[in-house]
């Protein structure tokens, strides 16, 4: 279902007084659309600010809300009340907001290449600045990119099993010190048609607030098994200041899969895990918590080992010092934590000779997720001689550019070349 609230001649400002009316939808995604009237005269900064406080103020009352944020198509160039400087700058503004669950539509860059051959009015329906139905066939191409998920080969869409959801702790998950709460934590489990016996537990995103499945989670999934490796989705618990609640969620994970190893056609030495963002600290943390179980158990998950045998964590957050993302510290250890607290959760300090594998990538432009943080986690296993690789991209941001382009193509790449190479996937299931 499909809303649309919007109104003709309109700019940030005013969008801001329409918070209740986008609400009262209740809409899973929201596409912002805002710049031709604010280019007027209204400075990037303002606009970008604006567009941010907008997001916010939705957030507080949707949490889960995701976006999409449309840098605008060029005025007409003969339209004398635009400020045409301001249009590039409102797409970098804009790119500057782009995070997990927050995806770029730059239609601002193509409308560039646009006006090098063709004439306004090729590309407006009435010659004041509003696409004619060529412009909008456009905006609907470019949108469909980010809203339907790449569809898998006809081999896998035609044999893969159907994703199993798996009830990890039965309604009875425990929050530490032997509390439980009654909770339904999932895992959808996605097989490839034809696997090589490895897994990875994927944890998405969201500030340990939320979480941002789509992008980060069940897409994930869906590439991984293009590879041969079953994908498994862990919807793990907010911690709400309760700090171990996400990480009893992603041993048990792991440990779940082990279990079930035979059924589900996995090698258990190949269970690895991968986080995205705040879903990269609950990976890392994972990769540096873990125990080998309780071989005494009459429960055949609690005698699983919770170590990941490798982890692959992508513009994570990893310590909880001075260059951590403070929403996710906040969400994770609470308002005032103690210094023991911080040091425990800082993974690169919790680092040992028993530390699985890591691969890391992450965009020297990252400014809510500073790269320091992949840095230190890096420079914590090559001390300690654990294989591990860290590919730092030059530009993407946060969430790599919304989860396309050139950047996310990096680490995809690579990162399956480096299971490879670690005997994790055979070299033929490498795709391009």
């Amino acid at each position: 279902k499909v809303t649309n609230p919007s109104v003709g001649g309109k700019d940030t400002r005013w969008a801001l007084t329409q918070v209740d009316t986008v609400v009262e939808s209740k809409p899973d995604l929201v596409l912002i659309a805002f710049g031709m009237n604010d280019s007027a005269g209204r400075s990037a900064k303002e606009y970008q600010a604006n567009t941010k406080a907008l997001m916010e103020k939705i957030r507080e009352k949707l949490p889960q809300t995701e976006f999409i944020l449309v840098a605008p198509m060029l005025g007409n160039r003969d339209w004398i009340r635009l400020k045409h400087e301001l249009f590039p700058q409102y797409r970098d503004a804009l790119a500057e907001l782009c995070q997990p669950g927050v995806a770029l539509a730059d239609m601002t860059s193509i409308w560039t290449e646009f006006f090098k051959q063709k004439l306004d009015w090729d590309l407006t329906g009435n010659g004041v600045n509003h696409p004619n139905d060529f412009g909008h066939r456009i905006y609907a191409q470019v949108l469909s990119t980010l809203l339907v998920p790449p569809t898998p080969s006809d081999s896998t869409a035609k044999t893969s099993p159907a994703p199993q959801v798996v009830s990890l702790w039965n309604d009875k998950a425990p929050i530490g010190n032997d509390q439980f709460e009654k909770a339904d934590v999932k895992i959808t489990v996605h097989q490839p048609a034809k696997g090589n016996g490895a897994a990875i537990v994927i944890c998405p995103g969201g500030g340990y607030q939320r979480l941002v499945t789509g992008g980060e989670g069940h897409g994930i999934a869906k590439w991984l098994n293009q590879h041969g490796i079953t994908g498994v989705v862990l919807e793990y618990r907010m911690p709400d200041g309760r700090s171990f609640v996400p990480l009893l969620d992603a041993q048990q994970a792991i440990r779940t899969v082990r279990a079930n190893a035979k059924q589900w056609n996995i090698d258990p030495a190949k269970v690895g895990i991968m986080g995205f963002s705040a879903g990269g600290h609950l990976a890392s943390t994972a990769a540096t918590h873990f125990d080998a179980g309780d071989s005494k158990s009459d429960d055949p998950v609690k005698r699983q080992s919770s170590r990941p045998d490798f982890a692959i964590l992508v513009y994570p957050v990893v310590t909880m010092g001075a260059t951590t993302h403070g929403g996710s510290k906040k969400n994770l250890l609470g308002a005032d934590p103690s210094p023991e607290l911080i040091e425990l959760f800082s993974n690169e300090k919790q680092v040992t000779a028993q530390t699985p594998p890591i691969f890391l990538a992450h965009a020297l432009d990252d400014k809510p997720v500073p790269p320091e943080n992949s840095r230190a986690l890096y420079q914590a296993l090559q001390a300690k001689n654990i294989p591990s690789k860290y590919l730092e991209l030059p530009s993407g941001g946060h969430g790599l550019n919304g989860y396309k382009g050139p950047m996310w193509d990096a680490w995809q790449k690579q990162s399956m070349e480096w299971l490879a190479k670690l005997k994790f996937i055979p070299a033929q299931d490498l795709k391009d």
